[in-house]
């Protein structure tokens, strides 16, 4: 779930920020934390149009030097996949959306819940204007 990834990720921030405060106190964590975090809040708006898909492969090669010595390049990595992961989340949501408005056979699959009767192959509840 694209959902479960980015708090993955976010949590990883925290723990890397939590763990190696001392060596990310600079002015380059913080721009980019705060690069990172508008990118997310852009993409995470309601009112946001879904990011166009792009698949291009992240640089993601492991830093030469392990964060205990270095840390501002395990953040950066960690920050690019956390954008890169907000845009899913984006787009998950966008296509959840569209399946609702537009009444597409996915629809149904959005709208089961979890434990419901109907997600255990029981019947279908009542239209909401026949409910009393």
């Amino acid at each position: 779930d694209e959902a479960q990834r980015l708090m993955a990720h976010l949590s990883s921030v925290r723990l890397l920020l939590v763990r190696r405060r001392t060596q990310l106190e600079g002015d380059e964590a913080r721009a980019a934390i705060a690069g990172a975090r508008a990118a997310i809040d852009a993409l995470l708006a309601p009112a946001a149009p879904a990011p166009p898909r792009d698949e291009a492969p992240l640089a993601l090669d492991e830093p030469a030097q392990p964060p205990q010595e270095h840390a501002l390049p395990w953040l950066l990595r960690r920050l690019r996949v956390t954008v890169r992961d907000a845009g899913r989340v984006a787009r998950a949501a966008a296509t959840a959306v569209g399946a609702l408005e537009d009444g597409s056979p996915e629809r149904d699959a959005v709208t089961i819940e979890r434990g419901s009767p109907r997600s255990r192959g029981g019947p279908a509840p009542p239209p909401r204007d026949a409910r009393a």
